[in-house]
Parts: structure tokens; C-alpha cells; sequence
């Protein structure tokens, strides 16, 4: 990606392409922007909101080609309309704030672990604003400018009158200077709009000017200090042109405009600057912290003297770091006292290192037990004493504290301890940026924390979890085989029974006695195939994968040729692609197809001119058919057991095909999922992805 049109100048590629990836996949930065607009009462050059943004974001994608032109163009047509709107310039900086803050955010989001990229896509961020401000800021000035010539262009001509007086005042001064044009006409400029403190110097730069020694400001725009009727001083910008409208004489047409909107929009884009790049700094920060939090060990002593180190080198000097008991009462006694000397440091661990302190006691218990930090930029040696616990007072007068900061550890929406940092240099009082710093590492260091105490006990709730689903694992085998026996020995009684009924006693049954006895038959045996299906869904997820690649195309074929054989009389065109192959296991893959392909044949058995497909699709396999279809709005049921879309009179089976395949695929790490339309056909996808690999990626189709 090049950059010839200078809006980043020379930063990275890399940061660039980051910054417009995050403007593509957020298209909300841009929808802020817009709706900020319309709340300061601009009339958007477009139908709709909506019209705006996607016009924007397209502009925006043919700039990240290299094409800048069409926003630009874009920009320069903000300028100028509304300039001519009346909309004020500085409104653009609110504008251009809801865009920001959007785009730190998600930038926030994506880049936390790599800091130095997220201070690269920060500052390019930073001069697209910039940049946009100016562009606009030009054409708003150029636009301003023309309405003042026209607004000249009405009058005939001028007062015939010495150059140092005013020689017309037209609305524009009027409004710029604060006088009426009675009141103008015919004054001495010099008294008029010059500050009394640069008459003197206007008067000799006047001289000059009518004896033609100051050439130089002919033609030119000249940046002064003006004076307005109330008194208050503003920069002006000066145009002087000669003309000959009055005879010969030395004369020249000056125009004014005041440029207080432009410097202040200036001061402005330099404020934000320096706000990004204090943000990008203390993103960075944060970022580094937060990554090393995140990479420190299990040993939660060890982690609590990391935090504390890094706490105490970022905002110190001196830092501790405790723990809420586990019965929330008190504050437990902690080690991770860091302090820059060493002798300081030992002492203060074994006083924090060997006493507890209440909740609502002292500073650090009133932010344990309220959640809230607590920032005291100054404080007295008579104050120490007020809100210390006395154990910990001797500690305290020894450091000669200045300035304390104590914020909440959190994680998971709770507080799990304290953080307390203290001052000593007299005339380097905490502040509020310093407690917003604070508190955004203490909510990193709060979860990694929180996480070192998971880890610490991650091996015992392992072993339970792990008896507990032997446990679950021995009684469902022994229901599984509950299933099996008790079940089955009433139905072979029944059916047994039914079957001799109709052998020995059928000649003797009137009326329908023999279609019922053929009736209870044919159910048994359908109960007899649903514990069955049942059976083989409850040991899929518990069979061992035996994982390869195979070739799915000929894996296909097989389960076709199976079901042709069954059913002769039928001739469907089944079409299978070549070349198709995925990891997995080939008896649970051969249950898929047998599944998914019985299917397909079996829905599509009243259409006469059906057929069948298997092909590879979004990173993964599909099977499609010209089948029955179904209303997409049940879409959900298809995967639940005994869930069925069609009547048993209408479709034979079970109910139980789709949540076997269902499972086989969540068991192999992958998904599935169906598009289908009543009357048309279905069609199943399916990927088989996770630590087990799959036919290809993860799709990012309609499924997802």
C-alpha cells in the first residue's frame, strides 16, 4: 500500500493497512461521526444517515487502494457547504471526536498484547483526523471568502477617502468588528480597529506603504492584531491590493478577515495531537503491563511482587499489593512490598507481610471495602496518623509520605484486593491522570492475578472434574445397558406374542383384530430401532477418534453404492466431486454420509426429476439435494433428537440421523449447519475443524 498524497507521511504500511482495517470492520466510528453531525444541526449532503456512511466508507476503501482523491473531494465538499450553512468550524472537532473514540477503542481491543502496534495505528489515526480537519478547514475558509466577495460585489464602488479611514464597511465588518457601518464610515482606521498599543507602528507601516517602500505587502496576506469595539484584541488576516479606482493616486483595497476560528482550530488540532500521543503512551504502558501480567507464572506470591514492582517503577515510589480474605472481612497480609530502597523494603514486608488489617480500617480498607479509589495529592504528617491503622504507622513516617493512592483490584465484576502507592518527594502530588493509570493497570493486574489463583488450584478441580466424568461416564454405560436389556425383553414379548397370535389364532380374529395384532408389530419393532439409534447417539461422543486423512469422494461412493443396492428400482443422478479429502475419523465419517446421503435419497424420492450433490463448500463439505426441502424457520429443531419436519406417513425414520451427525461433527471440532427452501431442496454443510483438523478452515459463510 503506498501513500503518495502525504496524509501519513512516512509511517509504516503496516500501521496504515491496521488503521483502515479497523475503520472497515467498524463501520460504527463512522456512523458516531455522522450522528454527531446531525445533533449540531448540520444538513447532511445525502438522504440519510445511512447513505453517508456507506458513501464515507466506500471513499475511505478507495483511498486505502491508493485513490485519495474521491475523499478528499468529499471533504472539501464538507468545507464549503457548510460554510455556506453557517455550521461553525470549530463543530468539526466534536465531529471528529465520536469518530476517535470509536477507533482507540476497537483499536484498544484488537492490539492490547502488541503495544508498539497499537501506538503506530493510534498516531496514523491521530493525523487522519488532522489531516481531514485541514482539508475541510481549507475549503470552509475558501467558501467563507467567496460569500464576503459577493456580498462586495453589490456595492457600485467606493468612498472616495484617504487610505487611512475606513473606506467601506460592509455586514462582514460589521459582525467582525463589533461597529455599525454609520459609525465606521469616514474614522481613521488607525483608531478604529488598531489596538492603541500598535498605532504608532501601523502609521509608520502606512507611510511606508503610500511612499512605495513596502512593496512587499502588496498582493500578500499579512497576519496583525486587530481591535474590536469592545476593546478585545483578535488576529487578523490582512490582503492588500493596489488599485487605480481613485484617480492615480497611491490607493489599494485592503481586506480583512478574522482568524480566530482558524488559530483556535490550529490550537485545537495541536491539543489533540498531544492528546493522542499522551493516550498512545499511556496505552502502551498499559499494554506492556498488562502483557507481562498475563505471561507471569501460577505463583500468586510471585505475581503480587510483580505488580507491585511494575506499580511502584510506573507511578511509585513505593507499592503494595493485598487480598481480600476469602470471607471478605479482612485484608490479608502480603509480601509484595516494593520500594526503591532496599532497607525500606524489608522492613515494610515484615509489617505487611504478617498483619491483617479490617475492612473499613485505614485508606486501604475503606477501598476494599467500597470499591472505590482514593487519591490524597497532599498529605500532612497530622493526617497520616488520622487514617493509617497504627501498625503500619511507623512504616509510614518513615517514608516521609507526601501523596497517597490507593485503588481497587478487580476482576470479573469484583473486588479481590488493594492497591496502595505512595509518594514521598514533597511537590510530586498523585493526580487524576495518575489514578486513571493506576486504576486501568490495577484492573489488568486484578485479572491476571485473579487468574494465578485459578491456575494455583487448576490441578485439584482437574482431578475432581476428571473423577466426576468417570463417574457420569460409568452410569451412563450402565443406563446404556439398562436401555438395552430392560427395554428390549417387553418388546420382544409383545412382538413374540403378536406374531403367534396371528400365526395360530388368525383365522379365528374378526373385523380388524388382525390389522391392530399387524399394527402393535410394526411398533414394536420401530421402538426396537429407536433404542437402538438411541444407543449408538449416547456412544458417539465416547468413542476414541482414530484420525487420518481419507478420501472423502470415494468415501462418498461407497455409502451411494450401498443405497442403490438397497433400492434399485430408483435412479437419481448423484454427482461427487473429485479430489475430495478431510481429517477425520472414517467410521464416524462413513456415519455422516450414510446419514446426510440416506437422507438426501430419501427426501427426494417424490420428485421425479431429482438429484444429488457432494462438493466441497465455505472451507469444508456439503451434501445437497432437489428434495422436499423445509421452512428454514424450523431450521433449529433440525439437530435435536426425535425433532422431525415431516410426518412419519409422509418420510419414514427415526428422528435421530441428524443429531448423530450432529454430535459426530461437534465431536471432531467442527460444525454443521443447513440452507433448504419447501419444495426446492436442502443443502448441509459441514466442517470438521478444532485440534483434530478438518476439510478446511472454519467457513465464514451464512452459518456462522
Amino acid at each position: 500500500m503506498t501513500d503518495e498524497s502525504g496524509w501519513f507521511g512516512t509511517r509504516q504500511a503496516s500501521a496504515v493497512r491496521d488503521f483502515f482495517d479497523l475503520c472497515e470492520r467498524n463501520p460504527a466510528s463512522l456512523a458516531a461521526a455522522i450522528d454527531t453531525l446531525e445533533r449540531i444541526g448540520g444538513e447532511l449532503p445525502a438522504d440519510n444517515a445511512g447513505q453517508l456512511v456507506d458513501e464515507v466508507g466506500l471513499r475511505m476503501r478507495r483511498a486505502r487502494g491508493g485513490d485519495w482523491r474521491p475523499l478528499e473531494q468529499l471533504l472539501q465538499s464538507f468545507g464549503a457547504r457548510y460554510s455556506r450553512s453557517g455550521l461553525a468550524l470549530s463543530a468539526w472537532y466534536e465531529v471528529a471526536n465520536g469518530f476517535h473514540d470509536v477507533i482507540v477503542a476497537r483499536a484498544v481491543e484488537a492490539f492490547a498484547a502488541e503495544p508498539a502496534r497499537l501506538t503506530a495505528a493510534l498516531l496514523v489515526t491521530g493525523e487522519f483526523i488532522e489531516r481531514s480537519l485541514h482539508i475541510i478547514a481549507g475549503d470552509y475558509y475558501a467558501a467563507k471568502q467567496q460569500r464576503e466577495r459577493e456580498v462586495r460585489a453589490r456595492h457600485a464602488r467606493m468612498i472616495d477617502a484617504a487610505l487611512d479611514a475606513v473606506i467601506e464597511f460592509n455586514p462582514a465588518a460589521e459582525r467582525t468588528f463589533g461597529y455599525r457601518r454609520a459609525e465606521a464610515i469616514g474614522a481613521a482606521l488607525s483608531t478604529l480597529i488598531i489596538p492603541p498599543r500598535l498605532r504608532e507602528r501601523h502609521r509608520a507601516g502606512l507611510a511606508r506603504l503610500i511612499a512605495g517602500g513596502e512593496p512587499r505587502l502588496v498582493g500578500r496576506r499579512t497576519e496583525l492584531t486587530a481591535m474590536r469595539a469592545d476593546g478585545a484584541e483578535f488576529p487578523v488576516e490582512l490582503s492588500l491590493v493596489a488599485t487605480d479606482l481613485f484617480d492615480g493616486r497611491p490607493s489599494f483595497i485592503g481586506f480583512v478577515r478574522d482568524i480566530s476560528e482558524r488559530d483556535r482550530l490550529a490550537q485545537t488540532q495541536a491539543e489533540t495531537k498531544c492528546a493522542l500521543e499522551r493516550s498512545a503512551a499511556r496505552l502502551e504502558i498499559v499494554s506492556n503491563a498488562a502483557h507481562e501480567f498475563a505471561s507471569a507464572s501460577g505463583n500468586v506470591e510471585q505475581m503480587l511482587a510483580i505488580v507491585a514492582r511494575r506499580l511502584g517503577e510506573i507511578l511509585g515510589e513505593s507499592c503494595v499489593v493485598r487480598l481480600i480474605s476469602e470471607d471478605g472481612a479482612w485484608i490479608e497480609p502480603s509480601s509484595s512490598y516494593y520500594s526503591p530502597d532496599p532497607t525500606t523494603q524489608a522492613r515494610a514486608r515484615e509489617v505487611f507481610g504478617s498483619q491483617r488489617q479490617r475492612l473499613n480500617e485505614g485508606v486501604a480498607g475503606q477501598v476494599a471495602a467500597t470499591g472505590t479509589a482514593v487519591l490524597i495529592p497532599v498529605v500532612t504528617p497530622e493526617q497520616l496518623v488520622a487514617i493509617t491503622v497504627p501498625s503500619f504507622l511507623p512504616v509510614l513516617e518513615r517514608l516521609a509520605i507526601s501523596s497517597i493512592l490507593s485503588v481497587p483490584l478487580r476482576s470479573r465484576g469484583k473486588t479481590i484486593g488493594v492497591l496502595s502507592l505512595v509518594r514521598s518527594a514533597p511537590g510530586n502530588p498523585y493526580t487524576t491522570d495518575d489514578l486513571r493509570l493506576a486504576q486501568d493497570l490495577a484492573d489488568r493486574a486484578g485479572l491476571a492475578i485473579d487468574n494465578a489463583v485459578l491456575v494455583a488450584t487448576l490441578e485439584q478441580r482437574v482431578a475432581a472434574r476428571t473423577a466426576a466424568l468417570e463417574a457420569a461416564n460409568h452410569e451412563l454405560e450402565a443406563f446404556s445397558y439398562s436401555v438395552s436389556h430392560d427395554l428390549r425383553t417387553p418388546l420382544r414379548a409383545i412382538d413374540g406374542f403378536s406374531r403367534v397370535l396371528l400365526k395360530d389364532y388368525g383365522a379365528e380374529l374378526r373385523g380388524d383384530a388382525p390389522h391392530y395384532l399387524q399394527r402393535i408389530r410394526a411398533a414394536t419393532q420401530r421402538m426396537s430401532c429407536l433404542i437402538d439409534d438411541l444407543l449408538s447417539l449416547s456412544r458417539i461422543s465416547r468413542l476414541p477418534l482414530e484420525v487420518a486423512v481419507h478420501d472423502v469422494s470415494a468415501l462418498a461412493a461407497e455409502v451411494v453404492a450401498e443405497i442403490q443396492k438397497r433400492d434399485p428400482a430408483r435412479a437419481v443422478p448423484i454427482h461427487i466431486a473429485p479430489g475430495l479429502a478431510a481429517r477425520g475419523d472414517r467410521r464416524l465419517l462413513k456415519i455422516v454420509f450414510e446419514n446426510l446421503l440416506g437422507n438426501a435419497w430419501k427426501f427426494t424420492a417424490k420428485h421425479p426429476a431429482a438429484e444429488i450433490w457432494v462438493d466441497a463448500a465455505h472451507g469444508g463439505l456439503v451434501v445437497r439435494d432437489t428434495g422436499a426441502g423445509f421452512d428454514m424457520a424450523y431450521a433449529g429443531k433440525l439437530f435435536s433428537p426425535f425433532h422431525r419436519l415431516h410426518a412419519v406417513k409422509e418420510f419414514e425414520g427415526s428422528g435421530i440421523g441428524l443429531a448423530t451427525v450432529q454430535r459426530i461433527i461437534s465431536h471432531h471440532g467442527g460444525r454443521i449447519w443447513a440452507e433448504a427452501e419447501v419444495d426446492k431442496g436442502a443443502a448441509f454443510y459441514f466442517t470438521l475443524g478444532g485440534s483434530h483438523g478438518g476439510a478446511a478452515e472454519h467457513p465464514a459463510g451464512r452459518g456462522q
